[in-house]
């Protein structure tokens, strides 16, 4: 995550730049031409009709932070949702006291590519030895057994509310692109080419059902 905070996308990967991260996170400077391998085969990775290699500073903001108000969120109404909508399991309903206050959270990346807004989300989750244990289908499984998809949906929504304020005449089919949970043990993009990657654009009337929920 460290790395990728400040590593420009579009440039070489920087070598001082991962010495002195292993350095700061203890880990011995012969891991340094692998992680430099490692780091430009995700940032060259296929990510279906581009790659976070061509994209610039100016298009790209690390750890957006975000508060969210929440009035009387309700866990029951929560898992009505989700439930409905194949965003978790049958056996995964969500336990909490009403919430009534703010949620505060960090988005890894928020990207503009051809005029979209995108969220992308780092994961170094370990699913198996090998490339094939990161298809699009175990990584799904991923998704729901660490309920990322009520993460996405939360950060889908703060995003949301942020660009109907900033931008004019926004409308989220099409201004919001959708998210990206990367799998950073699945890519490679010359050894495992769309693997490793999960996609999802949630349905617009999802988001406003969840925005009804926290207002």
């Amino acid at each position: 995550h460290d790395i990728l905070e400040n590593q420009s996308f579009d440039q070489m990967v920087k070598e001082p730049l991962i010495l002195q991260k292993c350095l700061d996170y203890g880990f011995d400077e012969k891991w340094v031409p692998c992680i430099v391998e490692w780091i430009s085969e995700i940032l060259n990775h296929d990510l279906g009709s581009f790659k976070l290699a061509q994209l610039s500073p100016d298009q790209t903001l690390a750890e957006m932070e975000f508060y969210l108000s929440c009035n009387q969120l309700q866990a029951p109404a929560m898992n009505q949702l989700l439930l409905e909508n194949d965003y978790i399991q049958a056996d995964q309903h969500l336990d909490f006291v009403k919430i009534n206050g703010f949620l505060k959270g960090f988005i890894d990346l928020v990207f503009e590519f051809d005029n979209q807004y995108y969220i992308a989300d780092y994961k170094s989750n370990y699913l198996g030895d090998d490339f094939s244990a990161y298809t699009v289908e175990t990584c799904r499984q991923a998704m729901f057994d660490h309920h990322y998809h009520l993460q996405y949906l939360i950060y889908t929504l703060a995003l949301h509310r942020y660009l109907k304020s900033r931008i004019k005449e926004y409308q989220y089919e099409k201004d919001f692109g959708g998210v990206y949970y990367l799998f950073l043990r699945g890519m490679s993009a010359t050894k495992a080419p769309g693997f490793g990657v999960y996609f999802h654009k949630p349905e617009y009337h999802i988001i406003q059902q969840l925005d009804g929920l926290f207002a």
